[in-house]
């Protein structure tokens, strides 16, 4: 089964990044509330997942994963240090880390610009300090 990870700048899935050997793809969630914090958390403009759209590991925290043990052997399952185990998501994880995401895809934190000097009511009253007379006759229409 081929697997690309759909978050910007990431290369997991493909030809050219050779170690994906420990990457574990995930598909979207089926339940709505989950799917849309998912879709909220990649940096993608517009972006609608497929049905055979996923995320890689990379971009989970550690602690989103739960490692199961999926074997049916039970001689096997009596030895906790057999490797059949499976790492599987949290049923509340979130993608959270974006290392590749182009820089202009980051939300920056406005400045906070200063009201006393846009505002249009301080226009007006320095407009009638400046123009005398004529200009409170104009601005009281």
């Amino acid at each position: 089964m081929v697997n690309k990870c759909s978050a910007v700048g990431c290369k997991s899935g493909y030809a050219s990044n050779g170690d994906d050997s420990h990457v574990t793809f995930h598909t979207f969630p089926q339940d709505a509330e989950l799917r849309e914090k998912w879709i909220r958390a990649i940096p993608r403009k517009d972006f609608v997942p497929s049905t055979y759209s996923c995320l890689c590991s990379l971009h989970f925290q550690p602690w989103n994963f739960v490692d199961v043990r999926t074997d049916s052997n039970k001689s096997r399952l009596q030895n906790k240090s057999s490797t059949p185990l499976r790492r599987r998501l949290k049923p509340d994880a979130v993608p959270s880390i974006f290392p590749n995401t182009p820089a202009y895809f980051t939300k920056t934190p406005g400045v906070q610009r200063s009201t006393t000097k846009a505002t249009s009511s301080r226009q007006t009253c320095r407009g009638m300090q400046t123009t005398g007379r004529a200009g409170r006759i104009f601005y009281s229409r």
